[in-house]
């Protein structure tokens, strides 16, 4: 966590605005096509790093960026997990494979 201290703002706001672009695109691009199981991969790990907020405070014992807002999505977004996830009827290997991909190229 000690090389955060070396970011700019600028360029965490850099890494933020591609993340946003990333994830409009497959938002966008999901809802286009129909095409669900890409967004539902990508959102999952969104929901994992609201966790990791969380976990980071409790490990750190003090305050990190972001986990207020995260206290705040974790309930709302564990509800649209559940909403999409009673609505579709994907495999959970092919689940467990999106996430592995949207992890792979979220952390690239």
């Amino acid at each position: 966590i000690q090389h955060f201290n070396k970011v700019s703002q600028a360029g965490f706001a850099f890494a933020v605005a591609i993340i946003f672009v990333l994830v409009s695109v497959v938002t966008i691009t999901a809802s286009a096509f129909h095409f669900y199981l890409i967004w539902l991969g990508f959102f999952l790990i969104y929901v994992v790093h609201l966790f990791v907020h969380c976990i980071q405070a409790i490990v750190l014992k003090d305050y990190v960026p972001a986990v207020v807002t995260s206290i705040i999505c974790i309930p709302v977004s564990c509800w649209i997990l559940h909403s999409v996830l009673s609505g579709v009827s994907y495999s959970t290997t092919a689940l467990v494979i999106t996430v592995i991909a949207s992890g792979a190229v979220t952390i690239s």
